[in-house]
């Protein structure tokens, strides 16, 4: 949905939207969004934003599990609108001190930027008036607003901006459309204008005032549900710094009814988004180290034989406009570039240029392309049942700067990555951190074995440690994480690790060099073990499922919805790797074991 927004934090009103003129049209009136007037509300210049957020982050909280909240709702339908036994007709903010500071709270008052009573949203009574009222904190320092959260008294409502408080099981619903891809502003459009068609008798009743906090429930629901997310205090998703504040962003949209500050952020802030449990003690980024100038054409030269020079001592960018010209000569030769008819500066430029296509992560083999005024979409690492485990937005030209990123931000990187440009991969990596490399694997750069020049690759290497716990003769357990030395991983007990290329670009698109066969999964005989297309699998369901809604998102929602999505799609897997080992273990006990795995026991 996009919306546009004006004046000052406490100006004029936001306009609506195309949804907004449907669905007033679809009531019989011209009802226009009303600016607010100030009495009896809090004063927004004086109100702390943040001890606001602050606020809503300690108390409003919605269980993972939803079942016996919802079955309340069922209950409160049975026995009747607001204003009998069923749903409450008022909703007031019971505590009397400050959640954020501790000081006194105010007396009940109207929400800032309220155009009337608010509004209830449940499928049996939609668009019954309820009054709903806030306290603010009378200390100047703080000053934090205190909205009533229903969900903490056992009523399965959630309060958006106190102008509409919308039932656990509509949210539910918008939630499992949102999972399938469905644009969350035509979601709570459609169960909208639905639930008008089924009521049009109680949508008659109703002020133009009343009209324009439907008008504003749809806004609101389809902006701010975002912020509640599957469960907002248990997705066990991170993103350092630029996550909390994306999240406070949108939580102060659901807070306040006037217009937020816009929200801005740099290439240096996009963090990965890494599941907690398998995060490095630090996420790497370095989306704003990149270079986007490297195009389609092909940079000359050998990459790995600049880096061979490079290992070896040979060569030093740092001294490349004080070399002598035969060393310079020679130097071009050895990493296939032409010097004939060129000038030293010329011979220069090209020996810079390789060295920063390694550097920037540009592959020979493999051709990214970005079209203009677009980002560079996604990059994610999935494991081989279908769980993405790392992911990241990619601001600018995709390069293998992006997957290396991903992989230093895990605990434990994997035994054996696929991925589409390995020979890339290694020597980026190799050529960022040549410590790490090398205790990864010395001098096999990602391969089964060392690449030699003029040397076909064997394709009989037996490495039966890297063998998929399913696939072993016998149960294999992981050794405990406190004892385990620097880059061991649990599972093997090794720090080797290897990265090959998948099937698919390997047969459809092959690499140009000769040294890149070593990456070749097929040449260990495990190899037939690993299926490699997972990615490429679910780049056509990132893209069939979320591409319909990104169009219009700001950059905020973005970032939320493809961290839900992730969610999402992981707790599908999960669900039916759990019925299936309930189906297949009867009798037997399923719990969590090491590293989460899920173990099974007999009873």
């Amino acid at each position: 949905m996009t919306q546009k927004r004006s004046g000052k934090t406490t100006g004029a009103a936001r306009k609506s939207c195309i949804h907004t003129h449907c669905l007033v049209a679809s009531l019989g009136h011209g009802a226009q969004p009303v600016p607010t007037t100030s009495e009896d509300q809090p004063d927004g210049a004086t109100t702390n934003r943040s001890s606001s957020v602050s606020v809503f982050r300690t108390a409003f909280s919605t269980p993972y599990c939803l079942e016996e909240l919802l079955g309340a709702g069922v209950e409160l339908d049975k026995r009747g609108p607001p204003g009998t036994d069923g749903w409450p007709s008022s909703f007031e903010v019971a505590h009397l001190e400050c959640l954020s500071c501790g000081s006194a709270l105010g007396p009940s008052k109207k929400q800032h930027g309220a155009v009337s009573s608010a509004l209830l949203l449940t499928h049996s009574y939609p668009f019954f008036t309820v009054d709903a009222r806030l306290k603010q904190c009378q200390d100047s320092s703080c000053r934090a607003v205190h909205l009533p959260h229903p969900i903490s008294t056992g009523v399965p409502l959630f309060n958006v901006s106190n102008c509409v408080f919308v039932s656990l099981e509509f949210y539910v619903d918008c939630r499992m459309l949102l999972s399938e891809g469905t644009p969350l502003s035509v979601a709570v459009s459609s169960k909208i204008r639905t639930l008008l068609i089924r009521t049009p008798n109680v949508v008659s009743k109703h002020t133009a005032a009343d009209q324009t906090n439907v008008n504003q429930a749809h806004m609101e629901l389809a902006d701010h549900s975002y912020s509640m997310g599957p469960a907002h205090h248990t997705v066990d998703v991170e993103a350092g710094d630029l996550s909390r504040r994306v999240e406070d962003h949108l939580l102060e949209r659901a807070i306040f009814t006037r217009n937020c500050a816009g929200f801005s952020v740099s290439a240096k802030e996009v963090a990965p988004f890494v599941n907690k449990l398998a995060q490095a003690d630090v996420l790497v980024n370095t989306e704003h180290c990149k270079m986007s100038s490297f195009g389609t054409d092909d940079v000359p030269g050998d990459q790995g034989r600049l880096l061979d020079l490079i290992q070896t001592g040979q060569f030093h960018i740092s001294e490349l406009h004080t070399i002598a010209e035969t060393e310079l000569n020679s130097t071009c030769v050895a990493c296939l570039l032409p010097i004939n008819g060129k000038s030293n500066v010329a011979k220069r430029n090209d020996l810079q240029r390789l060295y920063d296509s390694i550097l920037h992560g540009f592959c020979p083999c493999h051709v990214f392309t970005k079209a203009a005024g677009q980002t560079g979409g996604f990059y994610h690492l999935v494991c081989r049942h279908g769980v993405i485990y790392a992911s990241k937005i990619i601001t600018r030209r995709e390069s293998v700067r992006d997957a290396v990123d991903l992989y230093l931000s895990l605990k434990f990187q994997p035994i054996l990555l696929v991925c589409d440009s390995p020979c890339s991969f290694s020597k980026h990596l190799e050529l960022r951190d040549r410590e790490l490399s090398r205790r990864l694997w010395g001098d096999r750069r990602g391969c089964f074995e060392k690449p030699v020049a003029g040397k076909q690759p064997a394709n009989d290497i037996d490495l039966p440690f890297i063998v998929p716990m399913e696939f072993r003769a016998s149960s294999v357990g992981v050794l405990d994480e406190a004892g385990l030395l620097p880059l061991q991983h649990p599972v093997s007990g090794r720090t080797d690790r290897f990265v090959v290329g998948d099937r698919f670009h390997t047969t459809t698109n092959p690499h140009k060099l000769p040294l890149c066969r070593y990456h070749n999964i097929d040449n260990c005989v495990q190899g037939v073990l690993y299926k490699t297309s997972y990615a490429e699998s679910q780049n056509h369901i990132r893209n069939l499922r979320r591409l319909r809604s990104s169009c219009a998102q700001t950059f905020e929602t973005h970032f939320v919805y493809n961290r839900l999505m992730d969610f999402f799609h992981n707790q599908m897997v999960v669900d039916k790797q759990r019925q299936s080992l309930l189906e297949t273990t009867q009798g037997c006990a399923i719990s969590r074991g090491a590293f989460h795995r899920f173990l099974v026991s007999k009873q």
